[in-house]
């Protein structure tokens, strides 16, 4: 069997790993080096992008970023709980709201024990169980409608 190198910069260097994954190069292969002919990296760029979409919902973790119109929503809503909830801090309000996501996956049937996450993670200001269900809804509502929930 014919060695072949492979050469490569920082970018290649996952498709040489990929190729080389797959059982090395054989005899009639083609070589990957700094000097490719466009005809390999048009291969490259193909195979690159032929690469299987994120998935925008990532139940069992974190929620993307919400759209501008959600996140809208979800500090209105926060808001009308309590201003204070926010406090001009919309980025920290977001990021609570999506680690709250977090724990509704990991725990969907148990509104007690969310609810009580929220009151630990959104304060201050000292949250009433009452105020914390609202900010629960609305967390699930804007921000990860599609984790399942009781």
């Amino acid at each position: 069997m014919k060695a072949h190198h492979v050469v490569v910069g920082a970018v290649g260097g996952l498709f040489a790993i990929a190729v080389l994954g797959c059982g090395g190069a054989g005899a009639g292969d083609n070589v990957v080096s700094r000097d490719a002919s466009p005809q390999v990296t048009a291969a490259v760029s193909i195979t690159a992008s032929s690469a299987p979409p994120v998935v925008a919902s990532n139940v069992g973790g974190l929620p993307p970023l919400p759209s501008a119109s959600a996140r809208a929503a979800y500090l209105a809503a926060l808001n009308a709980v309590d201003t204070t909830i926010v406090g001009g801090k919309e980025d920290r309000s977001v990021d609570r709201g999506r680690n709250q996501c977090s724990s509704i996956s990991q725990t969907p049937n148990d509104r007690t024990k969310l609810v009580g996450l929220v009151q630990q993670r959104f304060s201050p200001p000292q949250l009433t169980a009452v105020q914390a269900g609202k900010v629960l809804d609305a967390v699930h509502t804007n921000l990860c409608p599609t984790y399942p929930m009781s």
